[in-house]
């Protein structure tokens, strides 16, 4: 899906580029790059948002920060990470941006609980337009497999959490 690349990523690395560029020390612009970018590229929220607020609170501590720069960082940490996280309409669960086999992570464009696609999920959709769940796990093509025991077990636990907030 294009829309999150597009509108979120990249325009997340820009203004993080132009709050790092604004620095006057250069040891602190090299450490953005491989600090904020490739948790970025990954996939990798935590990461991201420890990353970038690492690097504004060093700026801080340096007392290399102005006004301008500040704003760019937090804007660039909020387009970032609405940019890495997709959320399922359905279950409000995380949703997978790519394949973390060496982790045993869920199948990359797919909800883990409810196997909903990541295709047509639009940012805080599951806030504004959430959709409605039976609870049950609804294979949309090419999802994870629903066999395992504690799957079923978080799924059920999910479904409850569900019903609690949409009660009414």
């Amino acid at each position: 899906m294009i829309i999150y690349p597009a509108f979120f990523i990249l325009p997340g690395m820009f203004l993080l580029f132009g709050a790092a560029s604004s620095s006057h020390i250069a040891w602190l612009f090299l450490i953005v790059i491989p600090a904020v970018f490739l948790p970025a590229a990954l996939g990798q929220l935590r990461l991201l948002v420890i990353s970038t607020i690492g690097v504004l609170v060093a700026r801080l501590l340096l007392n290399d920060i102005n006004a301008v720069s500040a704003v760019l960082h937090i804007v660039a940490t909020f387009l970032l990470m609405v940019g890495v996280a997709a959320r399922c309409p359905r279950c409000s669960m995380h949703i997978a941006t790519r394949e973390q086999r060496w982790r045993g992570g869920p199948s990359a464009q797919w909800c883990y609980i409810c196997g909903r696609s990541r295709r047509r999920v639009w940012p805080f959709q599951y806030v504004l337009k959430p959709e409605t769940w039976d609870g049950e796990y609804h294979d949309d093509g090419g999802g994870p497999s629903s066999v395992d025991s504690i799957a079923d077990w978080w799924r059920d636990l999910t479904f409850k959490n569900w019903k609690k907030r949409h009660r009414g």
